[in-house]
């Protein structure tokens, strides 16, 4: 994935890449319908992703040119129509075509595949021939069920040799015959579909659990076994299953580079590095030693939201996850997934909540990152990766490209605002002690803080704290030596640090707010509202969806919001920029590229329409609004602009300050 190129002074917008599905293709064209499809997209895509749906794709190839590539395959889970027209039946020379076809047009092919083999077809259930024939690869759950329709890739073939092998093989006629540029794994290959306390709980991956920790998980039925796995031996379960992830990827990397082709996977279901490990066994860092090239970070949350009641919050989450992978990942190409639509799986984003699609564009790609050693940020995303890219019409991806390259990508030295010091050493410890006490992990803290309205734009690492500028912010304190707190205290003027009191055997609950700046120190104390929680597996156990937060002690509501008032966007001397008038339900995001300019977003959270004053430090000069395609006039009079904000939506706009330097 290419870095942004700068033009004339400023950055260019993030890169544009598109998922879409090969039914957004026409195999009845010269050119399988590249020119429609790139024509109406507008601005050309670096980077195309094919959904193929199932490794049945890998399995069932041959070399032979009029053979017929599996029907799950031409279109997600076979579904018959969509946007354009009817799933055609393509032969494998057809879609080498396909592939040349869009190279030639200067676009990177990739194909994606999900953990997924059952589909429906003409009323009937069907599966892939493969997983049919390999029902050993069948994932099993803490019950002894057979989840049908799902495989384990970490998994054995009945003849004891390892799945993985047996998918390289394939691959690599796969990527010999078409000339693809990379994979994408997607959800199910690139992490467990259901949790780890939900599923592999198969003899085969108990028997591999078993020779990595050199001793034997106690007989019994299954539920049993994985009862006691989970509550005796959790942190070595989590281990074992990141290990087997990273073996797993190591293989598929290593024989996929040799071929000259890259690998991309998907984020695990949403999640930050913490619970992508505590969750379903992920560790990004370990994925990229592996020799994984990029992740593609399932930013979704407007889809999200439309579909589901979740109480994992989809916007605020997806903004402390994607600064928390940024930090885990400070040179690893990272590209946001933008909610389109889906006409399988019955959702539409662009045309019914265009406004929420616009907020979490502006929001996640205002996120920025101080990397080891450097001493300006850049934004955590690269590129924008649009799902499901067919069917989409030429003025909507008018919307979309200026939507996208008015996101400003150029690099800055003040970070406007708070920035979050972090250390990915700490995830270890982390784990560890939720296990222990369940202490609400730092992911959920900085999202909680979010919502209550705080916003902290920049994340960078904790030992490098000296390259930052601004007040700075850091969350669960206690993981950190005493030694480096105490250099972060004696070298800013400004700190807020907000942790639990006592180590996990202490732990009653207390959580501590410290503020230190110039004008005021301190330390506020609350007792947490869960005085009776204790750690428990089973708090887990009933959990099997994404959508739902796990269980943890947090701290009192009162002490979030206390926080949140202090963690407010900041310019110049650290002083507040501004903040929105009367409305709590309007949050502010601010951006800062020099002492006279600055972008600043307001972000409704309502379902109705907000007015939102503005009160900035330095006297206003100019604004010009980013958002939308109506021109709606800014107004702004001395140091005050007021501007109304979309039922979930935002409005970004520029400000040009009063030069009073």
């Amino acid at each position: 994935m290419p870095s942004s190129s700068l033009e004339n002074g400023r950055a260019a917008s993030p890169a544009k890449h598109v998922w879409i599905e090969l039914i957004g293709f026409d195999n009845t064209l010269p050119d399988f319908g590249v020119g429609a499809v790139l024509g109406d997209m507008g601005e050309r895509p670096e980077r195309l992703s094919l959904l193929l749906f199932s490794a049945e794709f890998v399995h069932a190839h041959a070399d032979d040119d009029d053979g017929l590539i599996p029907t799950e395959c031409t279109s997600y889970a076979a579904r018959p129509v969509a946007v354009r027209g009817p799933r055609q039946d393509w032969t494998r020379a057809e879609l080498r075509g396909l592939v040349r076809g869009l190279q030639d047009a200067g676009v990177a092919v990739f194909f994606a595949i999900f953990d997924l083999y059952q589909f429906e077809l003409d009323g009937h259930t069907q599966q892939g021939g493969w997983n049919r024939d390999h029902p050993e690869l069948t994932v099993t759950d803490r019950t002894g069920a057979k989840r049908h329709g799902l495989i384990n890739p970490l998994g054995r073939l009945a003849d004891g040799s390892a799945y993985v092998d047996t998918l390289v093989a394939g691959l690599t006629a796969v990527f010999a015959y078409y000339g693809f540029d990379g994979l994408h794994g997607a959800d199910g290959l690139s992490s467990p579909r259901l949790p780890l306390w939900a599923a592999d709980f198969s003899d085969d991956m108990i028997a591999q659990f078993e020779e990595h920790r050199g001793a034997l998980v106690p007989a019994g039925f299954t539920s049993e076994r994985a009862t006691w796995i989970w509550a005796s031996a959790r942190q070595e379960w989590i281990s074992f299953i990141a290990r087997r992830w990273e073996e797993f990827w190591a293989t598929v990397a290593d024989s996929l580079h040799r071929l000259g082709a890259t690998v991309m996977l998907n984020n695990a279901w949403m999640r930050d590095p913490f619970e992508a490990l505590y969750r379903f066994g992920v560790d990004y860092r370990t994925l990229v030693s592996a020799g994984v090239d990029g992740f593609v970070l399932e930013t979704v949350a407007a889809g999200v939201e439309m579909l589901e009641a979740p109480t994992y919050p989809p916007i605020h989450g997806q903004m402390a996850a994607v600064l928390l992978i940024r930090a885990h990942l400070p040179h690893v190409p990272l590209a946001g997934l933008v909610s389109v639509h889906d006409t399988y799986e019955q959702w539409d984003v662009v045309h019914t909540a265009p406004a929420m699609l616009e907020r979490d564009q502006r929001l996640l790609t205002a996120l920025r990152a101080v990397a080891p050693a450097a001493s300006e940020s850049t934004p955590c995303l690269d590129a924008s990766l649009y799902c499901l890219a067919d069917g989409i019409s030429p003025d909507v991806w008018a919307h979309l490209d200026r939507l996208r390259t008015t996101c400003d990508a150029a690099p800055r030295v003040d970070p406007g605002g708070f920035t979050l010091l972090y250390s990915p050493s700490t995830l270890e410890a982390e784990v560890e002690r939720f296990i222990d006490d369940r202490v609400a992990h730092t992911h959920t803290l900085l999202s909680s803080l979010f919502r209550a309205g705080a916003f902290v734009g920049t994340v960078a690492p904790a030992e490098e704290h000296e390259s930052v500028r601004g007040p700075v912010l850091i969350l669960r304190p206690d993981l950190y030596p005493d030694e480096l707190l105490a250099e972060i205290h004696a070298s800013h003027d400004r700190v807020v640090s907000l942790g639990p009191v006592g180590t996990p055997q202490e732990f009653a609950g207390s959580w501590r707010l410290t503020v230190q700046s110039e004008r005021e120190s301190g330390a506020v104390a609350h007792t947490a509202q869960q005085q009776d929680f204790r750690p428990s597996s089973e708090y887990d156990e009933v959990i099997e969806t994404w959508l739902i937060e796990l269980p943890m002690q947090l701290p009192p509501s009162a002490l979030v919001a206390q926080a949140a008032s202090v963690l407010r966007p900041s310019i110049g001397d650290g002083g507040p920029l501004g903040a929105p008038g009367a409305s709590t339900s309007v949050q502010v995001v601010v951006g800062v590229s020099s002492h006279t300019n600055a972008e600043v977003i307001l972000h409704n959270t309502e379902y109705r329409f907000r007015d939102a004053q503005f009160t900035a430090e330095k006297r206003i000069v100019g604004a010009r609004s980013l958002s939308g395609d109506v021109a709606f006039p800014v107004r702004y009079s001395g140091h005050t602009l007021t501007a109304r904000v979309p039922p979930k939506g935002v409005v970004a706009i520029r400000l040009q300050l009063e030069d009073d330097q």
